[in-house]
């Protein structure tokens, strides 16, 4: 074995033994030790003088030993004195001190013991290293339960909001029956009076029609006689005025009689269309309270899919986005278009989308008022292509494409797809200065992770977004990124866990208080994402 591998080999197992006869040296220096090792070094000082004085004298008597030289017998006299003084401080060591005996008599298990510590050391440290990866997995997935959860509540809600104004409606429609209802009740009551005052108007005009048929007979009768009696028409003509004036009295009762039941008749074809216009009333508010009907049982229904279907879209929440250059022909953006529809249709139908009549899980139509005569359009997927295709042909730079949901999807229902438009501009250039922090070197690497990880979320993420970096759903980011500094439902920004392992490092490769300052790794456009490079820097 060469000196460099003993020299190894003592560093890493042999000093165990060392260790232990220092300690037990040491624990002699209590009490009697400092005596103990006064008198172990006075001895050793007289074995020294008296082996030096028998070599002197047996040297000067020139006495031998073994046959040897008296020079030789003199060496051998002094080596034998040295080896005596070792001898004896050894063995009051040992016999003073059980560390120092365990280390000269049981060094290999001492050194079989420290391998074995060392050994379950390092898989101590491998299983603390399993369980935070494991603690870090339950933590993300706990995330989008809570996420998913806050989706389903939200929804929830606002279905019950819906259900509540439909309730309120069905209420008011309800009320709005009673009133008429009670209404056309009068109504039907004064035609009823009414009918009566006219069976009383033609049951008086009937009498009148009778006396008059009788006067007029009367008055046939006295003509009759008048004619008759011509001879005498001197004498009966007082009489004959006074018929002629009955007579006109009786027309004018005529006259009356007929403009009464003209009256009657007009206020019965009033009444009866009156009567119609309400029955015309009661059947539309009997139609609105079946569709009201109709219409709560397909929201209850809509109300039980959400609560046994998972939501797998929020309301307005975003499915896919893509940068379309501008400053090109429409033709050329639509191309695009379609070639980004046909991946929202994709990640519809991974996601649980149904598939609809066309075999595609996705729907596109929006509704659009027109500016001259205020009537409501619904645009085909043609139409919104178009209208897309031409507001991006027409713009300078490139053009940020954002499809989302109109509405909460539940697994299996088709997603109807809205569109927005966002400008493209450069907000952040390669190296520009984001923010910057002070941490302590001095403490432990899981705690400046944390650390790192808050001031990303907070502080950078918060510069980000005020600048005017769109946030991305966590899904979009790629294999061996995380979302370091997240919204509530989306991120800004991707950083690898590697990086800020190579960060902390840097870190607690210096002492006291250093500066932590992240700038952009490369040129950041509004579409995102932020990608960061933190460096340290000196002192804080």
């Amino acid at each position: 074995m060469t000196a460099a591998k003993r020299g190894a080999y003592n560093d890493r197992e042999g000093g165990a033994a060392d260790g232990c006869f220092i300690g037990g040296v040491l624990a002699l220096m209590g009490g009697y030790g400092i005596f103990l090792i006064a008198a172990l070094i006075a001895a050793s000082g007289i074995i020294a003088y008296v082996g030096d004085v028998i070599g002197r004298r047996m040297g000067r008597r020139r006495l031998t030993l073994f046959g040897l030289r008296p020079r030789h017998t003199a060496v051998v006299v002094s080596v034998f004195a040295g080896m005596l003084i070792a001898a004896f401080t050894l063995t009051a060591a040992m016999m003073v001190s059980q560390n120092v005996r365990d280390a000269f008599l049981h060094v290999a298990a001492m050194r079989r013991e420290t391998v074995r510590l060392r050994r379950a050391t390092r898989e101590l440290e491998a299983g603390i290293l399993r369980s935070k990866q494991r603690a870090a997995t339950a933590q993300r997935e706990l995330k989008d339960a809570k996420r998913r959860l806050t989706a389903v509540m939200l929804a929830l809600k606002l279905q019950t909001e819906r259900l509540e104004h439909q309730r309120q409606a069905l209420a008011a429609a309800r009320s709005r029956l009673g009133t008429v209802s009670t209404e056309l009740k009068r109504k039907i009551a004064d035609l009823a009076q009414q009918r009566k005052n006219l069976q009383a108007t033609a049951r008086r005009l009937s009498q009148v029609t009778a006396e008059l048929d009788a006067e007029r007979r009367e008055l046939a009768a006295q003509r009759q006689e008048l004619e008759t009696t011509r001879g005498t028409l001197a004498a009966t003509q007082e009489k004959l005025a006074s018929e002629a004036k009955r007579l006109a009295e009786v027309e004018a009762k005529l006259d009356d009689a007929n403009r009464q039941l003209d009256n009657a008749t007009r206020v019965v074809r009033e009444t009866t269309r009156t009567l119609f216009g309400l029955e015309s009333q009661r059947d539309q508010l009997q139609a609105q309270i079946q569709d009201l009907s109709q219409w709560r049982s397909r929201a209850l229904e809509t109300f039980g899919q959400i609560r046994s279907e998972p939501v797998i879209f929020g309301a307005n929440e975003e499915i896919l986005t893509v940068v379309i250059p501008g400053a090109r022909p429409p033709e050329q953006v639509r191309a695009d278009l379609k070639d980004f529809v046909k991946l929202v249709n994709q990640v519809a139908l991974n996601a649980g989308a149904g598939e609809g009549a066309d075999g595609r899980g996705i729907a596109i139509f929006r509704p659009v008022a027109d500016e001259t005569t205020g009537q409501v359009q619904l645009y085909g997927e043609d139409q919104v292509l178009g209208a897309l295709a031409t507001a991006i042909g027409s713009a300078q730079g490139s053009v940020i494409v954002r499809a989302a949901s109109a509405g909460n999807v539940v697994r299996g229902e088709t997603v109807v797809v809205d569109f927005e438009l966002f400008h493209n501009d450069l907000v952040f250039r390669q190296g520009e200065e984001l923010a910057r922090t002070a941490l302590d070197s001095s403490r432990d690497q899981a705690s400046l992770l944390l650390d790192l990880v808050e001031f990303l979320r907070s502080k950078v993420a918060s510069r980000a977004r005020a600048r005017g970096v769109m946030a991305r759903p966590a899904a979009t980011l790629g294999q061996g990124k995380e979302a370091l500094f997240p919204g509530p439902e989306s991120v800004v920004g991707e950083m690898a866990y590697p990086e800020l392992l190579a960060v902390i490092r840097q870190i607690q490769g210096r002492r006291g208080m250093v500066q932590i300052v992240a700038r952009a790794a490369g040129d950041t456009w509004t579409a995102g994402p932020l990608r960061v490079k933190l460096t340290v820097e000196g002192r804080a």
